[in-house]
């Protein structure tokens, strides 16, 4: 499915450079296209805040705000990345066959996560700061 070549280097050990075979690329499409189910969420994250009613509301909203910049930080990386791709590759990124739309594609998808994780983040921390503690 792959072959390597040992490549010498200079006071480095060699390394084997990677290359998919023709049969590796055959078996790829076919994986590539096969259905597959939904697999399970496990998001521990999620199930802090399903039990969020029981924490103290400045400590479930510090856990929030932690989150959400998170998101944030992630979700600015994969706009410049966007950025650069769409300079870079505009063509490439609508071709079927290019491996720049795959990743494209990918990304594209990662945007979107990360967007609705920020907006739901604002969402939860409006809500928690609108009710103070008693």
């Amino acid at each position: 499915m792959v072959a390597h070549i040992l490549v010498e280097q200079r006071e480095r050990p060699d390394k084997k450079v990677y290359s998919i075979t023709d049969a590796g690329r055959s078996a790829l499409a076919r994986w590539a296209a096969e259905p597959m189910a939904i697999p399970p969420d496990r998001d521990e994250f999620m199930l802090k805040v399903y039990s969020l009613w029981l924490a103290e509301p400045r400590s479930a909203l510090a856990l929030i705000q932690r989150y959400a910049s998170e998101h944030e930080k992630r979700l600015a990386r994969y706009e410049a990345i966007r950025e650069s791709m769409e300079r870079e590759s505009r063509e490439d990124l609508r071709r079927l066959d290019s491996p720049r739309f795959a990743s494209y594609a990918t990304l594209l998808r990662g945007i979107e996560y990360e967007r609705g994780y920020v907006a739901w983040c604002a969402w939860m921390i409006g809500v928690i700061a609108a009710h103070p503690p008693e």
